[in-house]
């Protein structure tokens, strides 16, 4: 998690949702601090900061699902080669779904349960952006800067894999991604259908 106690606001962080860089992003314009691990919240039950504007960016669980692949093919830590496969892993050993003890979450988990744990530090409701729209929904947090300062790729040559539409070759591929992010589909109001 990220803390600005300048301007009152804490980012949670979801893995592969820029997180990064908006962490970066924010360090340099906004003296944001790390608070614990980068993608936890386990670490932000303080009093301080239950008053803050806290937000978290969400993505099109698609779009992030093969986000995740190109990471894994990129750090050589699977054995699986195909897109496929890697679907069937993720459905079979339900690894989206699980969080860590001490509020930090799996490497990628299912966002809304991310939002859902981390809304139990803060008073206030905690700010939804797309990642899709982060540039312009940027400017809602009202800290300084404005979109056009914002970086522009979000992922600076890590996720140089095209569009994440054409690793969806078949329906099933959809159905079973579609089944195991449920809970974000529904809560953020993405599209089921590519």
């Amino acid at each position: 998690m990220y803390i600005s106690h300048k301007h009152k606001i804490a980012f949670i962080a979801i893995a592969k949702n820029a997180s990064r860089t908006i962490g970066e992003f924010l360090q340099d314009t906004a003296e944001a601090v790390t608070v614990g691990r980068h993608h936890g919240y386990g670490h932000g039950n303080n009093k301080k900061i239950k008053d803050y504007q806290a937000f978290v960016v969400v993505r099109n669980p698609y779009s992030r699902l093969v986000s995740r692949w190109s990471s894994y093919l990129k750090s050589k830590k699977t054995t699986i080669k195909s897109f496929a496969n890697y679907i069937r892993v993720n459905e079979k050993e339900k690894l989206e779904q699980q969080i860590r003890p001490g509020g930090n979450c799996v490497f990628p988990s299912i966002q809304a349960r991310v939002l859902e744990k981390a809304q139990q530090l803060f008073d206030k409701p905690i700010l939804i952006l797309r990642y899709e729209n982060l540039k312009d929904e940027w400017v809602t947090l009202g800290l300084p800067g404005t979109a056009s300062d914002f970086p522009s790729d979000l992922h600076r040559g890590k996720g140089d894999y095209g569009s994440w539409k054409k690793f969806y070759k078949k329906n099933w591929m959809k159905r079973k991604v579609s089944a195991l992010y449920q809970e974000d589909f529904e809560l953020f109001g993405y599209d089921e259908n590519i």
